[in-house]
């Protein structure tokens, strides 16, 4: 037994060893001075002056952005741009040089422009001073801004001067108020008013004239479809809304008896009050289920009704803005719905009374414990389950609106997630390939990497060093920003080819309305290792599989008669029997059997997932991988925009998998939401330095021009050059253990 044992250690003992952090290189966060003998630095894609160039505006089809004067645009992007209520114009100006040389050109303001004072028309000064100041230092890098100055969470406490009634004192969230009360509108529309018509100090003019600002949020997280609008509000609202329903209900049918006649069976609803012109809305739970008849007219009414009142007031909004003098494009809100089946569309459709559309998705670690909303602990549980397996989980699976630019304005593998390495190579790759226009990452918290108070939660005294709460919510740790670089210049110059669309969607307003179910969704209850292709009509109530996403561009017209168009090839594309899927363009092939995604085109190539198959042995067009590692994020890309064949500079970037150092889990069985699943506990959260676990990485390149390879640090500056070896198959190099960045020239 001891020999069989000696003999499993021997075989496998290298790729276990590469897949410890702890037993792995430590990542040391260094000053940064930010000088040209950088060999790794991005700064150079963005424009000398965000906005030189002019306003960010929509390409000829309406589906992209152009500048005015610069071409086409995309923006690889981050949250964060809040941190200039903390910090002073030096740190800004750093956090802006450093967030460059990744790759990132925008960045977006999560804010709260709200009144902090019994007027509720006063707009909140310090907030418009951190907007005011984060504008024109990024700007500075190359960076533009997106400004989303309102969530009704942020609200902490609604004085009762504000004259809002029932909605008063400090346990009380606005959700939905907006969209049916006219003096929170007024007030709303004035905070727009001063935050982009006043004369920003620190440049001189008004954001509304500035064109570094490149998207005008209206506000965060917010709808009609979603359950806050019959959970969260007050009794005023409810009356609200059934007094303008029943006037919406007079306005299409001109009288009672007639809307009852349409009804039929659904006619009366028991809070119906016609003497008080009020008429009962159903909870939004119903809109959820499938209807039987009984119900089914009378609700299709009341979403007609919420679509009308959503896209209204959106339609108001932007007019607003327009009327100000803002030459922004603009977005209406980024959220999702009770039911994304049945309603997401309803959803979309008022979205699209603005340029661009965007919506907030993560990727869960399905985290539990008493503070999972921001951040995690000892004694806490989580699954960490990578998406190479779940490839219908993918944030950027969305059904693009014809017509629109989309982004993502929200987005992450938040911690205590273990498979981040893979999170930023999916996303640059398939936002490429849907024709996604801009990501944010959420969100950093630091102006690099975060150390101290900005990485634990070292305030509660029940915790020590070594054991202290980590933030949930925070980008700024080497797994996600050490692979910022390729990813950042793969997306941002095209490497990855925009496919074409293989899904044309034409949805009626009427089947929106009585929430028919759409040729395809983007809930995530279709499980691919579980539901063969006609069970996914079961399982998702859609004729169409949810991998369509990861072939190619799918897109939905709203308000159309026309006939739906699905690509002849999808069928091929999507192999049941292989548990694989090919995009249309044949550069991306991901095996969510294997767990394993490889990227083959001619200027970026590389892979990423579990790699203990196929002998750690992978082949592109120009390279060939041998790697010891289980789990690891392994990308080449063309430093020139040269195809790789014929490049003078290629970074080769590796992305393992990190922990703190100290950290310790066992694996653990624990309730997430209603069901008993497998885990992990968390039995110490651990301490800086982070520990990558060891790259074990051999690659050979073919191409002649390629002679030399340099070891670059954590900054990107040289540490070294490498050994490499000039075969029949190209040039070869093994890397180092601690390989972040290896530059080929």
């Amino acid at each position: 037994m001891k020999s069989l044992l000696l003999f499993i250690a021997l075989l496998y003992g290298s790729s276990l060893i590469a897949q410890s952090p702890q037993e792995g290189w430590a990542f040391q966060i260094k000053p940064d001075p930010f000088d040209t003998t950088a060999l790794l630095d991005l700064r150079y894609l963005n424009e000398e002056v965000a906005g030189e160039n002019g306003f960010v505006q929509l390409s000829a089809d309406g589906e992209s952005f152009v500048t005015e004067r610069g071409g086409p645009i995309r923006f690889w992007a981050t949250g964060g741009g809040n941190k200039a209520r903390r910090m002073n114009a030096l740190e800004l100006a750093h956090h802006a040089r450093f967030l460059a040389k990744k790759g990132v050109n925008m960045i977006r303001f999560h804010g709260e422009i709200h009144s902090l004072t019994d007027d509720i028309f006063e707009t909140n000064k310090d907030e418009l001073d951190a907007i005011w100041k984060m504008v024109a230092i990024f700007k500075q890098e190359g960076i533009y801004s997106t400004i989303s100055p309102f969530w009704p969470y942020f609200i902490d406490t609604i004085p009762p001067s504000w004259g809002l009634g029932d909605y008063s004192g400090s346990k009380i969230k606005p959700w939905g108020l907006l969209y049916f009360n006219d003096r929170f509108q007024e007030a709303y529309k004035s905070w727009l008013t001063d935050l982009y018509t006043l004369p920003n100090p620190y440049t001189g003019i008004p954001l509304k004239d500035d064109p570094a600002v490149g998207l005008i949020q209206m506000l965060n997280e917010d709808g009609v479809f979603f359950w806050t609008i019959s959970s969260a509000i007050q009794p005023s609202l409810r009356s609200t809304i059934e007094s303008q329903f029943y006037d919406w209900v007079l306005e299409k049918y001109a009288t009672l008896e007639a809307a009852h006649t349409a009804w039929q069976a659904s006619a009366r609803h028991e809070d119906d009050a016609p003497g008080e012109k009020r008429l009962g809305i159903y909870p939004i739970y119903e809109a959820t289920l499938d209807q039987s008849d009984a119900n089914q007219r009378r609700l299709a009414d009341q979403m007609a009704f919420f679509t009308d009142i959503q896209r209204g007031f959106y339609q108001e909004v932007h007019d607003h803005l327009r009327s100000i003098g803002c030459q922004q494009l603009i977005n209406c809100t980024n959220w999702k719905t009770a039911n994304n089946t049945k309603l997401l569309d309803l959803e979309r459709h008022t979205n699209a009374a603005a340029e661009v559309m965007a919506v907030n998705r993560y990727f869960s670690a399905g985290h539990e414990g008493p503070y999972k909303g921001w951040r995690y602990q000892a004694g806490d549980y989580y699954q960490g389950e990578s998406v190479m397996h779940q490839p219908h989980k993918l944030p950027v699976n969305v059904k693009q609106v014809e017509g629109h630019p989309f982004t993502m304005t929200e987005s992450s593998w938040p911690l205590p997630h273990r498979y981040i390495a893979e999170s930023v190579f999916l996303t640059s790759a398939y936002a490429s390939l849907s024709g996604f226009d801009t990501y944010y990452w959420f969100s950093p918290r630091s102006a690099t990497y975060s150390e101290g108070n900005e990485l634990f939660f070292t305030f509660d005294e029940q915790f020590e060093e070594g054991n202290f709460p980590v933030f949930k919510f925070n980008i700024s740790t080497p797994a996600y920003l050490a692979p910022f670089p390729a990813n950042a210049l793969l997306y941002r110059k095209g490497y990855v080819q925009e496919a074409p669309v293989v899904i044309r969607e034409h949805r009626a307003l009427q089947d929106m309305h009585q929430r028919k179910a759409p040729l395809l969704t983007e809930e995530s209850g279709f499980d691919p290792n579980r539901d063969l292709r006609d069970q996914a009509v079961v399982s998702q109530g859609t004729p169409v599989n949810p991998l369509a996403y990861l072939t190619g561009k799918v897109r939905v017209s709203y308000d159309s008669d026309q006939n739906d168009y699905i690509a002849p090839k999808l069928e091929e594309w999507i192999d049941y029997k292989a548990q694989s899927v090919t995009s249309a363009t044949g550069e991306l092939i991901w095996n969510y059997g294997k767990g394993q995604c490889r990227l083959d085109a001619p200027a970026a190539q590389g892979l990423a997932g579990f790699l203990n198959a196929d002998n750690g042995t992978f082949r592109t067009q120009d390279l060939v991988i041998q790697s010891g590692n289980d789990y690891a994020t392994i990308l080449t890309v063309s430093m020139d925009e040269r195809p790789l064949a014929s490049t003078q500079q290629a970074l080769v970037q590796v992305n393992t998998l990190y922990e703190l150092t100290g950290f310790e889990e066992r694996r653990a069985t624990y309730k997430l939401g209603k069901k008993e699943v497998e885990g992990y506990e968390i039995l110490k959260t651990g301490r800086l330095p982070w520990k990558a676990a060891a790259t074990r990485v051999t690659l050979t390149i073919n191409n002649p021009y390629l002679s030399t390879a340099i070891l670059l640090d954590e900054n990107g500056y040289a540490v070294r050059e490498l050994v490499t070896r000039r075969l029949s198959e190209g040039l070869q190099v093994t890397l180092p253990e601690n390989a972040l960045y290896v530059v080929l020239q």
